[in-house]
């Protein structure tokens, strides 16, 4: 394989570090009365709020993509576009090759790709009890904090003059790749349940099988490009970690299996979670014979908090962690580089640095953790039928290698819902600074929506892309279904 001059830059200056994305949290969906098992992925603890007995998700989709880099105008593109095979875009000046258009300005870049599929996946509400199983594929790419001048030279080449013959220094900036499945249960109990007052408490374990992890993260940087032949590491300073299904070797995948059944690295996960309720009128814990038949008791509002995707994937298969340790190099004519596969461009790296090519070496195994976040939910009840809900995610870190950094998000979402339809319209700052406005849609249980509506319809330009699907099969708290009971009767003997 030939590595084309972009991708040495990109290789050079970012070695052993550059990530940065983030994810979406299906405000139109997680947040109703009538989530269900999918109320879970904002708190275990919701599965008691929930005005179903049943619920079995037959599938939901999450796809989300963000980046403050390059954009399309919104004068450039129709939404009809995206739902063509090869679909195509007016090319711009200077070279009229390119579709898009880059910012040049001084800010940090970041990027983010969020996708989740929720396979099958059940609740079940037995009284005070709640249960739940529940199984998806998630992969997130993320960058983030990536120094302006990378992210310019990267796209536009050290040929790009502008850039040339300064000395930039860049701090802490980094990428995370991780794509898994979840195997989860989920269960939560309400332990105070007297007059108005109603609290309960849910947990969700979740094991982990990984297919790809890969982490780089730079503490320092200081670099100039004197031409578009020469480039001066003054200091570089990072880690890079990655387990891939590739023969490192011939950049091929390993044995030819497909990439769902090669798992790389595992671990464990857990969500746990906590809400209050108080109740329009007073609580009845009268048991009814069957459980259908207990109806559901509306509240005046619920606060609910928890801590969410608390847990890494320590990969040891095929896995390389490598270390850069504040060493410098002048590579000469680096526009005729050329590498032929990972292992040959890793250790030609090691060997310019440190005259080893195994120097960089550290270890065979690293870990990244999952985009580990605490959470407060405010629902209030404003008349039947009508709420408005507030939610809070903060990222947390939990580990010193790899880990996904959840964006912040600061959310108020009113909504109408009833069983046979419901609309929610999500209005969030995104990274607690950009604003957004999103549009859900439910009838009956098929869920379409988005949380960023504007960039869908021209009203914006497309930084980015959100939307989300569900499909799932619930029955009601308090309504049955009972089979009518025939007889061999004739007409006349028959009694209804």
């Amino acid at each position: 394989m030939k590595i084309k001059l972009n991708f040495i830059i990109i290789s050079i200056l970012f070695f052993i570090s550059t990530n940065s994305v983030n994810s979406q949290e299906m405000l139109g969906i997680v947040n109703s009365n009538y989530s269900g098992v999918n109320s879970t992925l904002i708190n275990p603890a919701s599965m008691l709020n929930s005005k179903l007995f049943f619920d079995f998700n037959i599938a939901s989709v999450d796809i989300f993509a963000q980046n403050n880099y390059t954009y399309l105008s919104k004068k450039d593109y129709k939404f009809s576009r995206f739902f063509k095979l090869n679909p195509t875009f007016p090319k711009h000046e200077p070279d009229n090759e390119i579709n898009y258009y880059d910012i040049n300005s001084t800010d940090s870049k970041n990027a983010y790709i969020n996708i989740r599929t929720i396979g099958p996946s059940a609740m079940f509400i037995f009284y005070n009890h709640a249960f739940s199983i529940h199984t998806s594929l998630r992969t997130i790419v993320q960058a983030k904090n990536i120094p302006y001048n990378i992210a310019i030279q990267a796209y536009k080449g050290i040929d790009y003059e502008p850039l040339q013959n300064i000395n930039f220094d860049n701090n802490n900036y980094n990428f995370t790749e991780l794509s898994w499945t979840e195997i989860g249960f989920s269960y939560a109990y309400s332990f105070y349940c007297k007059r108005k007052d109603y609290l309960s408490a849910g947990i969700t374990i979740n094991k982990l099988y990984a297919y790809s992890g890969t982490y780089f993260k730079f503490n320092n940087t200081k670099y100039k490009v004197t031409n578009d032949t020469t480039l001066t590491i003054n200091n570089i300073d990072g880690e890079l970690g990655f387990s891939l299904p590739l023969d490192y070797n011939k950049n091929k995948f390993i044995n030819n299996k497909p990439y769902i059944n090669d798992i790389r690295g595992k671990g464990w996960s857990f969500d746990i979670g906590i809400t209050y309720q108080k109740k329009i009128h007073e609580i009845s814990n009268r048991h009814k014979k069957n459980i259908c038949e207990k109806k559901y008791q509306d509240y005046k509002y619920r606060v609910g908090i928890s801590l969410l995707d608390i847990g890494k994937i320590n990969f040891n298969k095929n896995a390389q962690k490598h270390y850069l340790d504040n060493v410098s190099h002048t590579i000469n004519n680096v526009n005729k580089e050329n590498f032929t596969n990972i292992n040959n461009l890793i250790k030609d790296f090691s060997y310019r640095f440190y005259n080893d090519s195994t120097q960089s070496f550290q270890s065979d195994n690293f870990s990244i953790a999952l985009p580990s976040a605490i959470s407060l939910q405010f629902d209030y009840r404003y008349k039947k039928n009508w709420y408005f809900n507030s939610s809070l995610f903060y990222s947390l870190k939990i580990n010193n290698e790899g880990q996904i950094k959840r964006p912040g998000i600061i959310s108020i979402t009113p909504r109408y819902e009833n069983y046979n339809f419901e609309v929610n319209m999500p209005i969030s700052l995104y990274e607690f600074t950009e604003p957004r406005i999103g549009l859900s849609v439910r009838l009956y249980n098929i869920t379409i929506g988005t949380d960023k509506l504007g960039g869908l319809f021209n009203f914006s330009d497309f930084y980015g892309f959100d939307a989300y699907f569900s499909l799932k099969i619930s029955l009601i708290k308090g309504r049955c279904f009972k089979l009518k009971r025939w007889t061999p009767c004739s007409n006349y003997e028959y009694k209804y």
